[in-house]
């Protein structure tokens, strides 16, 4: 097995979804790892957007607004800290789920990935059970979020149209 390879299980038949799934952009530097996770998503269905690097990846990151990130840390030119450190300064960016699939395993590692806001972090090497599942679970609290934002909006607006009509009728 390559270092930080996924390990696909022997088990598992992969058949491809054939319901719209979503975009996932997947930012690596090493090479192997990227191709290997990258063919593991879409035999999954997913669409993958690859990023070589932290900065590619931010400015795929604005053209795309993919569903969820899934970003290594430890990478040239801009690393995954500070990727989603820049990724939190932007309001429309803050809500994708971000996942660490990273080498660095000790525990200081995984809290300041934590800390910084990520959803969740994985070591490499990892199983791609357990990276789908955490896209899995991400989308689905995302998911969660936005419905429950959508309702509080919906709420405000008819408190803001009763408000409006109450206003009226005192008014007159």
């Amino acid at each position: 097995m390559i270092f930080g390879s996924p390990v696909a299980p022997q088990h598992k038949k992969y058949e491809r979804n054939t319901t719209p799934m979503p975009n996932i952009l997947l930012i690596e530097d090493n090479a192997g790892v990227l191709e290997s996770t990258q063919e593991l998503l879409q035999l999954e269905g997913y669409q993958v957007h690859t990023a070589i690097n932290g900065k590619e990846g931010f400015l795929k990151i604005q053209q795309l607004l993919p569903d969820i990130i899934i970003s290594d840390i430890l990478m040239p030119v801009m690393d995954g800290l500070q990727l989603l450190l820049e990724v939190a300064k932007h309001q429309k960016l803050i809500t994708i789920p971000f996942i660490f699939l990273t080498a660095k395993s000790e525990k200081t590692d995984i809290k300041t990935g934590l800390d910084l806001g990520a959803d969740d972090y994985l070591i490499k090497p990892f199983e791609i059970d357990d990276l789908l599942k955490s896209i899995k679970d991400c989308l689905e609290r995302k998911k969660m979020l936005d419905l429950k934002y959508s309702d509080n909006k919906e709420r405000i607006k008819r408190i803001s149209l009763s408000r409006d009509t109450l206003q009226r009728v005192l008014a007159s």
